[in-house]
């Protein structure tokens, strides 16, 4: 199991940072990592995602995902890849400091092929999880501008 973690302090309440994060359909608009996510985000849904790689240049891929956890205004969680080879347990985890929200986002990996997948490979990938929280705080902020 290998895994990678980011986290930020967004100048937002928490209801607002739920809202963003928990309509996946709208992920694309703020999220440079993801060409696009179809489907109704609840706990046991399945959804369709299309991502760029974080390493392989951006190539886009396609997988189908079920959503694990879905707690409101606390955790959005999602697994998808190729079962037993590798697969991916996606988290966003948010925790309320009144007017500002604190937010984890991370990825932990599983299956075969993670053991040939070195710590440093996985450490080359957080510059694209940490784009997703700046492009969520500048989504945050379009928004509140209204």
């Amino acid at each position: 199991m290998k895994s990678l973690r980011t986290e930020c302090v967004l100048p937002y309440p928490i209801n607002m940072v739920w809202e963003v994060i928990s309509d996946t359909e709208k992920h694309a608009l703020w999220n440079p990592q993801i060409v696009s996510i179809k489907g109704k985000c609840s706990k046991g849904s399945s959804l369709s995602v299309c991502v760029r790689s974080p390493i392989g240049g951006g190539l886009p891929f396609r997988f189908k995902a079920s959503v694990k956890d879905f707690d409101q205004r606390k955790k959005l969680a999602w697994t998808g890849g190729v079962p037993r080879l590798l697969t991916g347990y996606h988290y966003w985890e948010l925790t309320d400091l009144g007017e500002q929200t604190q937010v984890v986002q991370g990825e932990v990996f599983t299956g075969l092929f993670t053991s040939v997948l070195s710590q440093k490979r996985i450490d080359s990938m957080l510059p694209s999880y940490e784009s997703a929280n700046t492009g969520l705080e500048d989504y945050l902020k379009k928004i509140k501008k209204g």
